[in-house]
């Protein structure tokens, strides 16, 4: 008899823990995107190519977050060498997808890139994939992260 009150015990405390686990995962869970999360992509998109296309140290920098992973200074600092060894003309990107998330936004995106070497004058293009993670605080979104072949580099 005590061994059977054991075993249930056991199995209500499995069940509860289970029933814990998969409520904190699908509170986790990504949700789907809506309309407005692929306007929002766009337009921070849009804004962080724009603060690219007309560098200033101060601007690109605000944009990027505190926290950017790997390592923001050394980020900024590539962004600024690239920008000062050839100019960017013109970036076109489409956006292929956007996974909204507790506080991220991750968009993925294909991107091209036309830029004039300020050393001889010629124009060289290029393109690549990358996912940018943009994360909130302070009622802004900065980048946090990104993964692929940078568009700034």
């Amino acid at each position: 008899m005590k061994r059977s009150i054991s075993v249930f015990i056991i199995i209500i405390f499995l069940a509860a823990f289970c029933y814990s686990a998969a409520s904190t995962m699908a509170k986790n869970a990504p949700r789907p995107p809506r309309a407005e999360d692929k306007d929002l992509s766009d337009r921070l998109l849009s804004q962080t190519f724009a603060a690219y296309e007309n560098y200033t140290r101060n601007v690109f920098t605000d944009i990027v977050s505190k926290d950017f992973i790997p390592d923001r200074f050394q980020m900024i600092d590539g962004v600024e060498r690239n920008f000062y060894a050839a100019k960017p003309v013109d970036i076109d990107y489409f956006i292929n997808k956007v996974e909204p998330g507790n506080g991220t936004l991750a968009i993925s995106f294909t991107w091209n890139k036309k830029e004039m070497m300020r050393s001889n004058g010629s124009q060289r293009m290029e393109k690549g994939s990358s996912s940018f993670v943009y994360k909130k605080s302070d009622d802004r979104w900065q980048l946090y992260s990104i993964k692929g072949r940078s568009p700034f580099l």
